[in-house]
Parts: structure tokens; C-alpha cells; sequence
């Protein structure tokens, strides 16, 4: 529409941009995370510049990332892996491999092609196979969604020489952003962040998230088996406090 204002934007926009719901933005709204003013009709509508609150400043994330470019390696699905820039071998779509998103494709490589294995990129035996080499010498990427500044010090300064790299979010939004850029292989929620209602929300988004099947959610609370309980879909509960010692014995201990 002429002479619209792309400055403002309604709340089902910056859902949309945030890739939450709106409910969410709702909730975000009302907590004070973002300022909003409401029109006449009682609608709520936010400024754009008032969503750049929820996530780092651009100069954080570049210094974030330039520190840890030489030392992460961002998960990679094997016909990803080997298409590299182009695109895919279309026959593919019809392996195992691509249909269950398996991410250690070595490990079902003995079923015959009836099947389903494909082994499109097969030239070579799993143990000489450079897609395995990368992905069993490649740190794991862990967001950490958490305001706590102190487990935050103490994690990037103790992270580094434990085998995984962390990436550090403090809302739903930032989390989906750093999803994008890392795409981890761990989403570690700190209930610290948010009311009860609201962390079993993240919860279930991360766990229903398209762009990670492969990630593995841990949980940490003060009575950490109360949330989400019996839901399988968890793979690990720790009461606080965190530590670098506690998480890499959460996901060492279980790679091993």
C-alpha cells in the first residue's frame, strides 16, 4: 500500500519475523520486553527498532562468531556435506538416510539397497569416508538459553577445552537466530528466563523444531523432573547450579 510505514509493525509481523507465535509477542509485550503503543481499536503495534532490544547488537555477533569461525563447525546432514555450495543429488530423496534425517549415516550403512540406503556418496569405506572424519572431529555446538551473566563467564571461559563450543541466547527470539547460524547438536533452557508457562512453551518449540530433529534438549531448574515430566523427548534434567564439570558429563559421558 502507498505511503505505508514500514517502521511500525503489527504483532503477527513481528511474530513473523521472530518465528514465534504471537501469543509470544503478546507475552513479551506485557512483561516489557518490548515496547508497544496500542491504537484506537485496542491493537498493539511495536516500533522495528524496538525488536533489536531482543538480540545481541550486530557487533556482538560478529565478535561472537569471528572468535569461535576457526574452531566450530556447523552440523552438516551428509547430502548437505557433499553438495557443498551446489544442490543435491535429487536421488537422495529417496535414501534412508535423507527420509529419517539421520545424522550418523555410518552407523545404517549395512542395510542393502532394498532398504532404502542409497550411498549416493558411498566411494569408500565408512572409516575412510571424509563426511565421518569431519563430523567425529568436530566439536559439538550447544546454545545455552540463559540470563544468568556468571554461568555464562564461566562457561565460555571453561567451554573451549571441554569439547563443545557455546552459543549464548537470553530469549526465544535470539535462540531461533542462533538455530539458523549453528544448527547445535545441544539446546541446554535455564528456567531462570522465563515463568513457568512460559519455558514449557520454549520447550516445546525447541523440541518440535524442524531445522533441529537431531538436537538433544537439556533442562535446568531448581526441581528440574517437575517440568515437562515423563516426556521422553528430554534428554537431560539438571538441577542447579550448572556447571562446565555438570554439562560435559551430560554430553561427553553419553558420546562416549
Amino acid at each position: 500500500m502507498a505511503g505505508q510505514d514500514n517502521s511500525i509493525l503489527t504483532t503477527g509481523q513481528v511474530a513473523k519475523l521472530c518465528s514465534v507465535s504471537p501469543d509470544t509477542v503478546l507475552k513479551w509485550i506485557k512483561s516489557g520486553k518490548i515496547d508497544a503503543t496500542r491504537t484506537v481499536g485496542g491493537h498493539y503495534r511495536v516500533q522495528r527498532d524496538a525488536i533489536a532490544r531482543l538480540v545481541c547488537t550486530q557487533e556482538e555477533l560478529i565478535a561472537q562468531v569471528s572468535s569461535s569461525q576457526k574452531r566450530r563447525r556447523r552440523f552438516h546432514f551428509c547430502w548437505e556435506y557433499f553438495a557443498g555450495q551446489g544442490e543435491m543429488d535429487k536421488n537422495c530423496l529417496k535414501c534412508v538416510v535423507y527420509r529419517t534425517k539421520s545424522i550418523h549415516c555410518w552407523e545404517i550403512s549395512d542395510l542393502s539397497s532394498k532398504h532404502g540406503f542409497a550411498g549416493i556418496y558411498c566411494k569408500s569405506s565408512c572409516e575412510d569416508c571424509p563426511y565421518r572424519k569431519n563430523q567425529i572431529s568436530r566439536p559439538f555446538n550447544i546454545i545455552i538459553v540463559t540470563d544468568n551473566r556468571r554461568l555464562k563467564s564461566t562457561l565460555s571461559d571453561q567451554g573451549e577445552d571441554s569439547g563443545f563450543i557455546a552459543h549464548f541466547a537470553s530469549c526465544e527470539y535470539e535462540c531461533s537466530s542462533l538455530v539458523d547460524k549453528f544448527r547445535p547438536d545441544y539446546v541446554v533452557l535455564d528456567d531462570s528466563c522465563f515463568e513457568k508457562d512460559g519455558f514449557e512453551e520454549l520447550c516445546n518449540h525447541i523440541l518440535k523444531d524442524p531445522r533441529i530433529p537431531h538436537a538433544k534438549i537439556i533442562l535446568v531448574a531448581d526441581s528440574p523432573q517437575s517440568i515437562l515430566k515423563n516426556d521422553s523427548r528430554v534428554f537431560k534434567r539438571v538441577k542447579k547450579p550448572l556447571t562446565a564439570r555438570k554439562l560435559e558429563h551430560c554430553i561427553l559421558d553419553h558420546e562416549d
